[in-house]
């Protein structure tokens, strides 16, 4: 149980969004945002392709289908659907179950729940497949996606990372480390960080992308809000000066890029302003979540409990929260839910020892269980007819959380 909530004093959340103009401007970068994120409806944000269910081939088999377990135990049961139907045999997690591709968001999230779980075979076959598939061997950063082959997909004929997923694999390789010991692990994770620091960063802000090709690697000119995540960069900072700046500069931005309880998904570094990002007109709440937990894992909890409770206000008036807000004059939801940000929200309200609002949570993330043991996707968290990476990880890490502290 974590300790009683100290607030800190963040006198930049009670500012809008307007920046300060940035030196330096942007050139020819790829538009776009890497895969990831909750799959499911969010008003003007893209969806997730779906397609029929197709075995994956190049290096690496499906997993032997396994009967699920005699066992009225939902949390069980979804472990089961997700290391059985959406995990290959060699790690690689598909998006979806009507998904041939792959996201480095879900490597990160099986490695977290591997250490969760206290799983070490678990994590180390992960770590295998994230070495021998995603990790660029030249530039030392993750792929944001592979395709049916598991070769890299590209953008715009180039080759491209996501920077949040970088991170996040980074603290998970930290954390096992720390949890089962040996080099390996954190030579990995600080390669990831020196090349974020001289391949991720734009005016000394940490964007959301990078993209090569055999010419050289470029960063994108904007930072995504729910991408940092401060306690793996408080360690970067230790060992590499470089960092240091990296993360005052960033987070002053994203702090700075807060209205009416939420976090704008994007900064225009080369055009300084606040914004949902190209092609949506809303920000996806999972984001601000995500953002919020950045910094709730950093104890400075100010920020987190401002998401936090604007988030419940939603929940406890209505009995739902809205996956996208519009962000300006107070926040307006969307009124579209979705499994995954349930379960985020979940996630940290346990972080914040709110058990009260965990419980209620687990049992909104649990209304899309499916319980038909003659479904293609009994055992699963579904939504539209699907069942995303996102949601039934999400969900996996949620509930174990919410089983410990609560």
């Amino acid at each position: 149980m974590k300790k009683i909530i100290a607030l800190l004093v963040f006198g930049v959340l009670l500012f809008g969004c307007t920046m300060p103009s940035l030196p330096g401007t942007g050139g020819g970068q790829p538009a776009g945002s890497a895969p990831g994120g909750a799959g499911g409806p969010v008003t003007g944000v893209g969806q997730p392709s779906g397609g029929n269910v197709e075995p994956a081939t190049g290096n690496g088999e499906p997993q032997a289908q396994e009967p699920p377990p005699q066992t009225a135990d939902r949390q069980e049961l979804i472990r089961w659907f997700v290391m059985s139907k959406l995990m290959d045999a060699d790690g690689g997690v598909r998006n979806s179950l009507n998904s041939t591709s792959y996201s480095s968001q879900s490597v990160w999230m099986i490695m977290d729940y591997a250490l969760e779980t206290n799983d070490e075979e678990l994590f180390a076959e992960e770590y295998a497949f994230f070495t021998g598939k995603f990790l660029d061997a030249d530039y030392g950063l993750a792929y944001a996606a592979l395709d049916s082959q598991k070769s890299p997909k590209k953008k715009d004929n180039l080759y491209y990372s996501s920077t949040g997923d970088n991170l996040r694999i980074a603290k998970a390789l930290f954390a096992a480390h720390e949890k089962w010991g040996g080099t390996e692990y954190s030579n990995t994770a600080e390669r990831i960080g020196a090349s974020l620091a001289a391949n991720s960063v734009f005016t000394q802000v940490l964007v959301k992308e990078s993209y090569w090709s055999g010419s050289g690697i470029s960063p994108a000119t904007r930072m995504r809000s729910a991408d940092p995540e401060w306690s793996v960069m408080e360690k970067f900072k230790l060992d590499d000066q470089a960092w240091v700046g990296i993360t005052e500069r960033t987070r002053s931005h994203v702090l700075g890029c807060t209205e009416s309880g939420f976090f704008w998904p994007e900064f225009n570094v080369a055009n300084p302003s606040c914004d949902y990002g190209a092609g949506n007109s809303v920000a996806r709440t999972v984001d601000s979540l995500r953002s919020a937990m950045a910094f709730a894992d950093l104890n400075a909890f100010e920020p987190a409990v401002i998401t936090f409770s604007k988030i419940s206000n939603e929940l406890n008036q209505e009995d739902l929260i809205s996956n996208g807000y519009l962000i300006p004059h107070n926040g307006v939801g969307n009124k579209q839910e979705d499994p995954g940000t349930y379960a985020t929200m979940g996630l940290l309200a346990v972080r914040l020892d709110r058990c009260d609002s965990a419980a209620k949570l687990r049992d909104k993330v649990l209304d899309y269980f499916v319980d038909d043991a003659a479904s293609p996707l009994y055992g699963s968290i579904t939504q539209e007819g699907d069942a995303y990476a996102y949601d039934n990880l999400e969900a996996l890490i949620f509930l174990e959380e919410y089983g410990d502290v609560c």
